[in-house]
């Protein structure tokens, strides 16, 4: 079974962990950060509350990077309950776990993982590549591989995707003709990497990207709009699914005519149909998406919107399990919840996402004084910015800084300093959620920019040169569209 992606973030993707001296030099270290850092003096407006709780986060994300995620998780959940943010302990154990983010993290990861084992997202790539309207078009076959990967990274996770299609992608190259590391294989592989890691991050609701968005309710007094999160990450993934293919072709000259000649509907034969269980639940999570698209059209002061609002992800999520635990596929159900719970439900990442909440909830909170700071350092720097700027420059900072840097440390202090001032901007702040939470996702221009990077920088078919060639304008893409869908959103609303 294919590891989760929010567990290879957090330094177990790759190679078996050496507890030598080296491994307890790098835990004293994070210990000290976590425990000692608090000690230095903070900044006006910031407290020592809010110098201990950056000190807790950071120090655990370096922990992260090695030694797990499970027991830096619940030491920061004890730091946290001594560092002055809650009234005792219980308080932050409370505020770790009493959050409906859990929740919908603990019903959506299991739909996820029996979606992936009934193999339906290797259908749905075989189901796309086949089509009659692709053949002979090698930007509609490069779309349609580009699609599959988005799906699958947002049905299954990033990793999962990147890993789906990178095999596919040595697969073809061989039966097609092309050579290892030419140009056609080499931007494939690079910007399927992308589409991947735009598609696992589609979904506020998963791993470490509901650690991410934890705080909004918080700093702005309202939850949030979850339709309009998924929905703009949807349009944004599909928009560089059919650029990607443009920019291979007519900007890196790429030769898709060996592409063009090949055979896909030959290849994949019966591959690309479809059984009972596949349907039902892929058709489940389409009635997650239709759902979230409701929301969206639906007035929300109408009595169906009303009643949409009501029911939100936390419902949906719950009666889609309930639904496909009651169908009966070859004589049991088509979910089968004990089991997912057991084996599917990554409860590393759950206890983790549990412990960044409980701390990046209070980096807007007026004990901490973290925010306060953040708006007084930017404050002078952003002010006088239009909109347009100030939108382009943060996803941009958001999108150089996380490969070289935690997604979630950048994503939480990215966060932290632009939401405040998205008001007075005129900025849609669920918008500028979404592009600032994609952006931080998209870690490609070093090898330790996440757990995913050296799997792409070690593979076969590509080399330094050519990910800086094929991922720097997919990135400028990125930037551009996710700027424009803030601007678009804040305009309209």
């Amino acid at each position: 079974m294919l590891q989760p992606e929010s567990e290879r973030s957090l330094g177990m993707a790759g190679k078996e962990q050496k507890y030598d001296a080296k491994y307890f030099i790098k835990v004293i270290i994070g210990l000290i950060i976590v425990w000692c850092f608090g000690f230095l003096p903070a900044p006006e407006p910031m407290t020592q509350v809010g110098m201990r709780l950056i000190g807790i986060f950071f120090g655990t994300i370096w922990l992260f990077s090695f030694a797990g995620a499970l027991w830096p998780s619940i030491m920061a959940i004890i730091a946290a309950g001594y560092s002055g943010a809650f009234p005792s302990l219980s308080g932050a154990i409370t505020a770790a776990f009493g959050n409906t983010i859990l929740w919908q993290l603990l019903i959506l990861m299991p739909i996820c993982e029996a979606i992936s084992r009934s193999g339906a997202t290797q259908k749905m790539a075989a189901w796309l590549l086949s089509r009659s309207i692709v053949k002979g078009k090698p930007c509609r076959i490069m779309f349609a591989l580009l699609l599959g990967t988005l799906l699958e990274g947002i049905l299954i996770s990033a990793m999962a995707a990147m890993l789906i299609t990178f095999a596919l992608v040595a697969t073809l190259r061989d039966m097609i003709g092309y050579e290892k590391a030419d140009a056609w294989s080499a931007s494939t592989i690079v910007t399927s990497f992308i589409v991947a890691f735009l598609g696992g991050a589609a979904l506020p609701f998963r791993g470490f990207i509901a650690a991410m968005v934890a705080p909004f309710p918080k700093m702005l007094g309202y939850d949030l709009n979850a339709s309009l999160f998924v929905i703009a990450s949807l349009v944004i993934g599909l928009l560089v699914c059919v650029i990607a293919p443009i920019i291979m072709k007519y900007v890196q000259r790429v030769n898709m005519d060996k592409l063009a000649a090949f055979d896909f509907a030959g290849f994949f034969n019966d591959d690309s149909k479809f059984n009972r269980e596949q349907k039902i639940l892929l058709g489940g999570f389409i009635v997650i998406i239709v759902f979230f698209v409701a929301q969206m059209i639906v007035p929300a002061k109408s009595e169906i919107g009303i009643v949409l609002n009501g029911f939100g992800a936390n419902g949906i999520f719950a009666l889609v399990a309930i639904l496909l635990s009651l169908i009966i596929t070859n004589g049991k159900p088509t979910i089968d919840l004990p089991l997912m719970m057991k084996e599917g439900m990554p409860w590393v990442v759950f206890v983790s996402v549990a412990a960044m909440v409980c701390i990046t909830a209070k980096f807007t909170d007026d004990v901490s004084g973290i925010s306060a700071w953040l708006n007084v350092v930017l404050g002078g720097l952003v002010g006088s910015m239009p909109p347009a700027l100030f939108v382009f420059a943060a996803v941009l900072i958001t999108v150089i800084v996380t490969s070289f840097f935690s997604n979630l440390g950048t994503a939480a202090i990215m966060l932290t300093a632009i939401l405040p001032l998205c008001g007075t901007m005129g900025i849609e702040p669920s918008a500028m959620t979404c592009a600032i939470v994609l952006g931080s996702y998209l870690a490609v221009l070093s090898p330790g920019g996440s757990g995913a990077c050296p799997v792409l920088f070690s593979n076969e078919n590509v080399s330094y040169a050519s990910i800086y060639k094929n991922a720097i304008p997919l990135l400028l893409v990125f930037t551009v569209l996710s700027s424009a869908m803030v601007l678009l959103v804040s305009f309209v609303a």
